[in-house]
């Protein structure tokens, strides 16, 4: 896989990626960003966070069925929450 791809992410897109994968993982539904928003009470609009996504899906780490669907990680995406997400926190302990 290239790092390259998905090294530019910041923290904010960083989150949202974990989160769309623990929730996908958790509940093998597609994650809407009005979901996203409700359940992790996140300040920031929902208009945001579907541009977050967008950008998400534009690196290769997300992907949706239509035009008005969830977001699910592809295998890209797994990759980034193993190797960025898992990874430094095991590292932080």
């Amino acid at each position: 896989m290239d790092k390259l791809r998905y090294s530019h992410l910041n923290k904010r897109e960083s989150n949202i990626l974990r989160i769309v994968v623990e929730d996908y993982i958790a509940e093998n539904q597609p994650v809407a960003s009005n979901h996203i928003k409700l359940k992790y009470n996140i300040s920031f609009s929902p208009a945001t966070i579907r541009n977050i996504l967008s950008k998400l899906e534009y690196s290769g780490l997300l992907s949706h069925a239509y035009t008005s669907s969830g977001r699910i990680p592809t295998d890209l995406g797994y990759r980034y929450y193993v190797d960025q997400v898992i990874n430094h926190n095991l590292n932080l302990s």
